[in-house]
């Protein structure tokens, strides 16, 4: 109980880390449920798949879309989760 009491407020408890782990595979459950350039726009951009975050040129690249169309794609899927999420998180 001590430890609780005293533990700084910049460090995440226990609960609080089991929270943010849980919000992210609903999160990640969710990107599943996208359009498919969608899911892979948010996957590349957010380095979903273990690789890291990628650029929007990068994206691009890989997409064979403008950096413009990967910048839609992601506004667009960010909105298409909210309203996902918009009762659960």
């Amino acid at each position: 109980m001590f430890s609780v009491l005293t533990q700084s407020r910049l460090t995440p408890g226990p609960l609080a880390r089991l929270e943010e782990r849980e919000r992210a595979h609903i999160l990640l459950e969710a990107i599943t449920f996208l359009p498919a350039p969608h899911r892979l726009a948010m996957t590349l951009r957010f380095g979903l798949d273990g690789e890291g975050p990628r650029r929007l040129v990068e994206v691009g690249e890989r997409m064979a879309l403008s950096k413009e169309r990967i910048r839609q794609l992601e506004a667009e899927a960010l909105q298409l989760l909210a309203a996902m999420l918009e009762d659960v998180l």
